[in-house]
């Protein structure tokens, strides 16, 4: 039997010892969980109004994605940077609500709002507001309204104490819905 060495890091030098590969380390298990407190203001003001509005929604979290020379898919703390997604359907219209991850206070961000024509294409059109986001160092792409996004919004984030902050979770301007 011929033993083989490993390194524990990249190959050797001279190319001889194949780098070593731990168990699990490319996990890329569900673990957005985790990262559901980071959204708890926002989650709340999303259970009030649905609950007001008798609404049925889904509330998902995606990592933002990892691009090369890019730093802003993680936080100041190293942990991965999320977004938040709330589709729902209100008054016979697809709506989608975004709000990103900026709990380690390295840029504020608002609250994205988008009215759909359909959510046919929805998936494909969240990946690249992914991927915009990081490469803009977290600034909202413009996003025309085009056959798939009819409208858009900004809500944005008041600028005071926390106690101001968290008055705002619990309220979602109801306008921002109404077509007009």
């Amino acid at each position: 039997i011929e033993e083989t060495g490993v390194s524990t890091g990249e190959s050797s030098l001279a190319g001889t010892i194949p780098s070593g590969e731990f168990e699990g380390i490319q996990d890329e298990s569900d673990d957005l969980e985790l990262y559901l407190s980071r959204f708890s203001a926002f989650s709340e003001m999303i259970d009030q109004f649905f609950k007001k509005n008798k609404i049925k929604g889904s509330f998902n979290i995606h990592k933002l994605p990892y691009i090369e020379r890019c730093s802003k898919h993680l936080t100041a703390d190293g942990n991965a940077r999320c977004i938040a997604e709330v589709c729902f359907e209100y008054w016979g219209q697809y709506f989608v609500i975004l709000e990103v991850d900026t709990s380690d206070n390295l840029k504020p961000l608002s609250t994205k709002a988008f009215q759909l024509q359909s959510r046919d294409d929805w998936s494909e059109r969240l990946k690249a507001i992914r991927f915009s986001l990081v490469k803009k160092s977290l600034r909202w792409p413009v996003v025309q309204c085009d056959a798939l996004i009819l409208k858009t919004w900004q809500i944005n984030h008041p600028r005071t104490d926390s106690e101001t902050q968290h008055l705002f979770s619990r309220q979602l301007p109801m306008s921002i819905f109404h077509s007009g």
